[in-house]
């Protein structure tokens, strides 16, 4: 079992937004889009610093561009809410897909195309989508912070980890907003 600081990070952020993410909103948008910017970069970075051989630190530029991504995108999350809550939705149907089922062309098209109807969906529906789409978001950190702190398989154990705590992290949030805007 290996705790390094960015697992524990993204467990505790996990909750947070799986738990409270509608009463939180405006902190759970920023939690959920400064994840969304910081993983995606993390996953590009090195291509963009490959890209850049001029640079003269480069592990410097690892640990700064992720952050400085996660941050903008953060920011673009507060700035506009319904296009983020049409995004945060595509963005979950087609990572959950692609974790599930790989990167192919095919699976990233069904993906899309369910996801744009989801974000649709999600726009239409505000509250139960904040609700539902802040406990899959923090469920989707919470299960790869465990899956990778207690080294499990990621293959199996992903998608029950997911959905057992979106489901109480959603059920949590429903009976604790039901008088919420």
């Amino acid at each position: 079992m290996t705790i390094t600081a960015e697992i524990l990070i993204a467990l505790a952020l996990g909750l947070v937004v799986c738990f409270f993410g509608y009463k939180l909103k405006k902190l759970a948008f920023a939690i959920a889009w400064f994840l969304i910017g910081y993983t995606l970069c993390s996953h590009f970075a090195p291509d963009i610093i490959a890209w850049m051989p001029q640079l003269e630190n480069p592990d410097l530029w690892m640990g700064v561009l992720p952050i400085a991504v996660g941050l903008l995108a953060a920011l673009m999350g507060l700035t506009i809410e319904r296009l983020c809550i049409a995004a945060l939705a595509y963005i979950v149907v087609v990572t959950i897909a692609i974790q599930q089922f790989g990167a192919s062309f095919p699976i990233f098209a069904v993906a899309s195309i369910v996801g744009v109807i989801a974000g649709c969906v999600a726009v239409s529906l505000m509250k139960p989508a904040i609700i539902i789409l802040t406990a899959i978001a923090g469920a989707q950190s919470i299960s790869t912070a465990v899956v990778s702190l207690f080294s499990l398989n990621a293959a199996t154990l992903y998608l029950p980890i997911l959905v057992i705590a979106a489901v109480v992290g959603a059920i949590f949030q429903f009976k604790n907003n039901k008088h919420s805007a």
